[in-house]
């Protein structure tokens, strides 16, 4: 993820959801990222506010 400067050792996808059913195809795709590991941040003009938050899952999920 270049744009907030963080890479993951494995990536599973957990959702795909229609973003506008009536307007367009466009798919959002919600992953599961592991083990992320901080690098170089390159965001483009428009994601200069882009920010990151670490957090524990409360109750960890079952894979």
């Amino acid at each position: 993820m270049e744009e907030a400067g963080l890479t993951a050792d494995s990536w599973t996808e957990l959702l795909r959801c229609h973003l506008s059913n009536s307007v367009s195809d466009e798919y959002g795709i919600i992953f599961l990222a592991r083990n992320l590991k901080h690098s170089v941040a390159a965001p483009e003009e428009t994601e200069q506010d882009l920010r990151s938050k670490k957090f524990l899952l409360v109750k960890p999920f079952a894979w």
